[in-house]
């Protein structure tokens, strides 16, 4: 385990495999102005943002500075994410000394690779930088399909990550969890986790909806979102692959089922829905409509500015 002689650096990922399993180029599609992976990045860059990861870097220990990265396997993602990045973040009254251009540029980095899931993606991407991620260092894993995100579970998850990885910092791993409604327990595209009443940590993840005494164990919805240290990823990296994983499509039960948990942060707002079907885009492009709609309800019409 490294001794940290320097700030610990926060990588926020966004890993993209173009050809989808279930919606294929769902990464690309158009929702709103915007592809879903730009509305990502957007939502990801805010919270970093918002958690300070982009304050002046000066002599000082302790201050903390982040990287937002896309890993894929498309030169056409890389296209969209260099060329149609939005620099500037929805809260554009920037901190003092906020350099945008040094400070906020996103890196991709793409890979033919044929990674089994996005978390392996995202460790060969981080060990492949020009300051590759370092055993103490951070990485959060974005899903890219997840249009809607509130910027704020972003931060306070790298605020989460930053005060729980101080004392498990060799195995740490974190994720994020919610409310559940009951339409949602039966869902099984909606990924569910369990922890037991007296632990912070889970380790049981599911889809469909299971029964369970709430004296005992507690459901939540899981929104897809992680947090692991360099050590913690690379340990992952070479981690057997589990039935499990492979019959449920779930990349977290490989952490899980080899014996290690990951640390949850507790989301009272609201959740995002991730776009996995067609019929997740086409409500996605609903909510875009009403959300436009209420904009131009709220502008003052001409004749009102002109009196």
């Amino acid at each position: 385990m490294e001794t940290p002689d320097r700030e610990q650096r926060i990588f926020v990922c966004i890993p993209v495999r173009l050809e989808s399993s279930r919606l294929p180029g769902k990464a690309l599609k158009k929702v709103g102005n915007l592809t879903v992976l730009e509305h990502v990045i957007r939502s990801s860059f805010t919270g970093m943002f918002r958690a300070g990861l982009f304050m002046p870097r000066g002599p000082e220990k302790g201050i903390p500075f982040g990287q937002l990265l896309v890993a894929t396997d498309s030169e056409e993602v890389r296209h969209v994410a260099e060329n149609n990045y939005y620099a500037n973040p929805v809260d554009d009254a920037a901190h003092d000394g906020f350099n945008k251009m040094e400070m906020a540029r996103l890196r991709c980095v793409v890979s033919d690779e044929p990674f089994r899931n996005g978390t392996e993606r995202t460790a060969a991407c981080v060990s492949s930088l020009k300051m590759p991620c370092r055993d103490d260092d951070i990485v959060i894993i974005v899903q890219c399909d997840m249009v809607y995100i509130d910027p704020d579970i972003i931060a306070d998850f790298i605020r989460f990550v930053q005060i729980k990885s101080r004392f498990d910092n060799a195995f740490f791993a974190a994720t994020i969890g919610a409310g559940l409604t009951p339409d949602e327990h039966r869902n099984a595209d909606r990924v569910k986790l369990m922890r037991y009443r007296n632990a912070d940590a889970a380790s049981l993840f599911f889809r469909e909806g299971v029964d369970t005494d709430p004296d005992v164990l507690y459901e939540f919805l899981h929104v897809g979102i992680y947090a692991y240290s360099g050590s913690a990823l690379q340990r992952y990296a070479f981690l057997p692959v589990s039935d499990a994983e492979r019959a449920l499509s779930l990349e977290q039960l490989r952490w899980a089922q080899n014996g290690r948990r990951y640390h949850v942060m507790y989301w009272k707002g609201k959740t995002p829905c991730p776009i996995d079907t067609e019929r997740d885009l086409t409500e996605a492009l609903a909510e875009e409509e009403r959300l436009q709609t209420a904009q131009s309800c709220r502008r003052p019409c001409e004749c009102a500015v002109s009196r």
